[in-house]
């Protein structure tokens, strides 16, 4: 008796090597998640320099209050907690941002419209799965 999960044997046949339709290109191959840091902000940044914001879904200060309007698609990233990230790569920038469910995170952004910096204190709160599930497509 094989009791493996179900559908499994299924979706790994839409990844064989004949296959004529090409896949959703999967970037990141051999990221591992730091166990427990699973819980993002709720804002996506591009992952290389100069970290623009390039969508914001739902973030949250401490108390739980959405502050999704004070951040502007375009305002780039520069520190997290302190830590500048300009020059920072995507695998320094996630293990910044992830982290433990309702733990706070201070942000330092820089707005595109004014070209001042500004800061934002945000609870992580949106869990994150989608690097483990493309890692877990890949291998």
């Amino acid at each position: 008796g094989s009791a493996s999960t179900p559908g499994l044997s299924d979706s790994r046949s839409m990844f064989t090597a004949d296959s004529s339709t090409p896949r959703r290109g999967v970037v990141v191959v051999n990221k591992t998640l730091v166990v427990g840091g699973d819980y993002g902000i709720g804002m996506k940044v591009d992952v290389s320099a100069p970290h623009a914001v390039q969508r914001v879904t739902s973030l949250r200060d401490p108390d739980g209050g959405d502050v999704s309007a004070r951040v502007t698609e375009g305002d780039t990233l520069y520190s997290l907690d302190g830590t500048e990230v300009s020059g920072e790569g995507s695998g320094r920038i996630r293990q910044l941002i992830l982290g433990e469910k309702d733990s706070v995170v201070r942000l330092k952004l820089r707005s595109l419209k004014t070209n001042a910096l500004y800061e934002l204190m945000v609870k992580r709160h949106v869990l994150v799965r989608e690097w483990e599930e493309e890692r877990s497509t890949v291998e």
